[in-house]
């Protein structure tokens, strides 16, 4: 590209002319603010599709004389600002690195802070961060990190830097300022008294400070002090430090989160510790319970049984009336417990078994089992309609326990009807299989559909329609541990459905 230019050799007036027609000639090269040179040159740089100013200033120092010194200087001054870019960028960019590599908070941010402070020859770097009291409704700011070059006293241990608020530290302008995304800089001896207070006694001569932002919330602000020259902060720079507050602000953002998604799973993990010591000790409690009901209460109950028929048929002749009926409640009474007992341990057992998996025909168990409770139907009209139901992975025996219960209840609750109707359809959805088993028989109401599913809770009276009252709990825990899911809707007069959800898989957790 140099030789591009070299091949066409502009006049040097023709380079003059084009940089700076309708541009006041000044009397020295002092009279031109560096920012004035910088937007002249960087907007009119392309003329001869270039990229780098560098060329011209090469090019120039070749092809002018004596009569172009104020147009050297000049250029000189662009490529020192290039260069001092330039210098800006690779800190930016070392800065960035920090913030992505390093995992610890306070070395990130130092390094960063210390990457920046390098390329801006600044003074001292550092970092204050806002803080609320809920309490006292009251904002505080406090440095929390900083970088100084030798010459420079650190401040971070000064304590009118910590905890103060913004009216305290004579910083009210500086809170609109920067809470309104804008920033505050320029040379100390400008500032107002009140802020001078405390800037002069750390020696601070010029300054910038931009702010830092977190979820659109105002967090704090990075500041960078001269403390050596009356140094004049141009908007390039500005900007660009800007972006270093963003990283900064993201970098903080992004571990502030980490630390609450760590905080939230270290609770879920002792949750789930917590509940699976609860589970584990219901379960030992469960089993101790099972055992002193099966040994401990069995043995009364023949007894109370046994001695009752004994006496009824002893003193069947004496005992007349009330009497007699009393004592055949004792006998019914006495066998009903015994049921309840047996389906209580078969409830406890579930848990106790072992999960063993294998592919199931859900339509040939689903045909036996109705074949079984048609069987000791006799004198009723039951209709069964069968779709086609797609087979499933699980526990063969708990599965068939689980449809046992739900269809013969279908059954029970019925056998007030003159003409019986059961419906079990199936289909698969997504991950899952779904099975719905519906009947025309007593349904329920919908607002006592969570007592279906507990241990002795009964929607109708026992008088009624015969039962132990678990054998639904028993279909939900054995559902439960196949990962899957079971419902049921109802209306009264009209039906129950009952809805069971399994996964498609063969791997149970």
């Amino acid at each position: 590209m140099k030789n591009a230019l070299l091949m066409k050799r502009p006049g040097i007036n023709d380079i003059v002319e084009f940089l700076f027609r309708e541009v006041p000639v000044p009397a020295s090269s002092r009279q031109y603010a560096l920012e004035v040179t910088r937007q002249i040159i960087m907007e009119r740089q392309m003329f001869w599709k270039l990229e780098d100013l560098t060329l011209y200033f090469e090019y120039l120092l070749q092809h002018s004389g004596e009569q172009n010194v104020l147009l050297r200087n000049i250029l000189i001054a662009v490529n020192q600002e290039l260069q001092k870019k330039d210098q800006l960028l690779k800190g930016i960019n070392a800065a960035t690195i920090a913030l992505l590599m390093i995992d610890d908070n306070v070395q990130a941010i130092t390094h960063a802070l210390k990457a920046i402070q390098t390329a801006t020859d600044a003074s001292r770097v550092y970092v204050f961060e806002n803080i609320f009291d809920h309490d006292t409704q009251t904002l505080y700011v406090s440095q929390r990190f900083e970088v100084t070059n030798s010459l420079a006293e650190p401040q971070i241990d000064n304590p009118l830097l910590q905890n103060a608020t913004y009216t305290e530290l004579g910083f009210g302008r500086w809170y609109e300022l920067l809470s309104d995304g804008r920033s505050v800089k320029g040379l100390i001896s400008d500032f107002p008294e009140s802020e001078r207070i405390i800037l002069e006694p750390q020696d601070i001569i010029s300054i910038l400070v931009v702010p830092i932002f977190i979820e659109s919330g105002f967090w704090g602000f990075i500041g960078f002090d001269d403390c050596q020259k009356a140094r004049i902060w141009n908007q390039t720079e500005e900007h660009m430090l800007l972006s270093v507050a963003n990283s900064i602000g993201n970098y903080i953002y992004r571990k502030r989160e980490e630390k609450r998604l760590a905080e939230s799973w270290e609770a879920l993990e002792r949750r789930i510790v917590e509940r699976t010591e609860q589970l584990e000790n219901s379960n030992k409690e469960l089993e101790s319970f099972a055992y002193s009901i099966s040994h401990d209460l069995r043995a009364p109950l023949r007894h109370l049984n046994g001695y009752a028929q004994l006496l009824e048929k002893r003193a069947g002749n004496i005992l007349q009336g009330s009497n007699l009926e009393a004592l055949g409640f004792i006998s019914a009474a006495a066998q009903k417990m015994s049921q309840q007992i047996d389906a209580l341990l078969a409830y406890s057992r579930i848990n106790k078994r072992e999960i063993v998996l294998r592919k199931v025909n859900m339509n040939l168990m689903i045909n036996q089992i109705l074949k079984v409770l048609l069987g000791q139907e006799h004198n009723r009209i039951i209709h069964t309609e069968i779709g086609d139901l797609p087979d499933v992975y699980a526990d063969e025996l708990l599965l068939e326990q689980a449809f046992m219960n739900v269809l013969s209840n279908a059954v029970k609750f019925t056998g007030k009807k003159d003409e019986a109707r059961i419906s079990v359809q199936g289909k698969t959805e997504e991950n899952q299989v779904l099975y719905i088993i519906s009947d025309n028989g007593v349904g329920f109401k919908m607002e006592y559909v969570d007592k279906l599913f507990g241990v002795f809770r009964r929607l109708h009276p026992e008088d009624e329609f015969e039962g132990s009252g678990i054998g639904m709990a028993n279909v939900n825990r054995i559902i439960t541990r196949h990962n899957g899911k079971v419902w049921a809707e109802g209306k009264p007069d009209v039906g129950a459905t009952f809805y069971i959800s399994l996964p498609t898989g063969e791997n149970i957790s």
